[in-house]
């Protein structure tokens, strides 16, 4: 099989899109958070999917539903700490699709 040019495969790629809010909440307090997407990765991975598109995370006022970021370097308290992102998300992400895109 020859090799795609770089980015080809995007043409035909599937992305799974995920709204934190509402995705999958792991301690019950009524939000999505971080740790839910990480326990649900397996799922999104065996769907086939290419990459991952995480809407809004960040810090925000979410007067409009996140996507009135305050400080893009910090993920929103409601959705877990920022370390649990660098640790453990996005790295995750990156081993279970080609690609992960996030979106603001």
């Amino acid at each position: 099989m020859a090799r795609l040019p770089k980015k080809e495969w995007l043409k035909n790629a599937v992305f799974y899109q995920i709204y934190p809010t509402s995705f999958f909440d792991s301690n019950d307090d009524g939000i999505g958070d971080i740790n839910g997407i990480i326990q649900k990765l397996d799922y999104v991975q065996n769907l086939g999917c290419d990459g991952i598109w995480l809407n809004p995370c960040f810090e925000s006022a979410f007067r409009d539903g996140g996507y009135d970021v305050i400080d893009y370097y910090k993920v929103d308290s409601r959705f877990g700490p920022t370390t649990i992102w660098l640790g453990c998300l996005r790295p995750r992400i990156k081993k279970v699709s080609k690609s992960y895109w996030i979106w603001w």
